[in-house]
């Protein structure tokens, strides 16, 4: 869907066949105490995360109200209220499809580790020029944050390889890593017709909101307390040995 406001392109994000989505349920190929681990970090991301897209998509809305009170003509500032009609119109069906894909992150976890690719890198080819800008804005957001959370990635990926029986997981490639949360976030908002520099500002908005002070804590909970109540209660020396605490400084 396109449509023009003011001589700028509205357009969806979401690719004309979005690919289905997974469900942990699904895996049945998984190891019992693989599928016990992967559906506890389910609703810890669950139960930490529900509420994050809604607060990014407040400070966004803030965000939008701000730009277009300081446009310096009329045409700009209608952009802006277009762009904030379009985020409360879909805002009702985000939350949803960000859940819906942050699980389908955790069930394809091992089978992206084929394909090479983090949810925030894929489909680069093949695209209309404003997806690609759209995917490489994405990918400059995620970076910043593996560059900052480096050394909690790093265990994170090691214990998600060991989960998966692989080597380590890169930084890119870790569910609820950086790349793993922008990526549901661009499918929760994949509905939104608004102009590709107010959704960079969207993505941008997550960041400072949310990923850097809560989401990637969550993505660590595998090294930190956070996973703690799920090892605890495991009786698997398995799952207690390899999420146990690395010796690495």
């Amino acid at each position: 869907m396109v449509m023009t406001q003011g001589g700028s392109s509205f357009r969806r994000v979401a690719t004309p066949h979005e690919r289905a989505l997974n469900k942990l349920s699904q895996r049945q190929d998984l190891a019992p105490r693989v599928r016990h681990m992967l559906t506890g970090l389910l609703g810890l991301a669950t139960g930490s995360l529900a509420n994050s897209l809604g607060t990014a998509l407040d400070e966004f809305e803030k965000e939008l109200f701000d730009h277009a009170s300081k446009a310096h003509t009329n045409e700009q500032c209608n952009r802006f209220f277009d762009s904030l009609r379009e985020v409360k119109r879909v805002r009702a069906d985000a939350a949803p499809r960000f859940l819906l894909a942050i699980e389908d992150g955790l069930a394809r976890f091992d089978e992206r580790r084929d394909s090479g690719h983090a949810p925030a890198r894929e489909e680069l080819s093949l695209v209309e020029t404003t997806d690609l800008e759209d995917s490489l804005a994405l990918q400059e957001v995620a970076t910043k944050c593996e560059v900052r959370q480096a050394l909690m990635l790093h265990e994170l990926g090691h214990r998600f390889g060991v989960l998966a029986g692989q080597r380590a997981f890169e930084a890119d490639t870790v569910p609820l890593g950086p790349a793993g949360l922008m990526a549901a976030v661009r499918h929760a908002t994949a509905g939104m017709d608004i102009p590709l520099e107010h959704r960079v500002l969207l993505y941008q908005t997550y960041e400072r909101a949310v990923v850097s002070q809560c989401a990637i804590a969550l993505a660590a909970t595998a090294s930190s307390s956070g996973i703690g109540p799920i090892i605890s209660r495991s009786s698997d020396p398995w799952i207690t040995s390899s999420f146990a605490p690395s010796s690495c400084p």
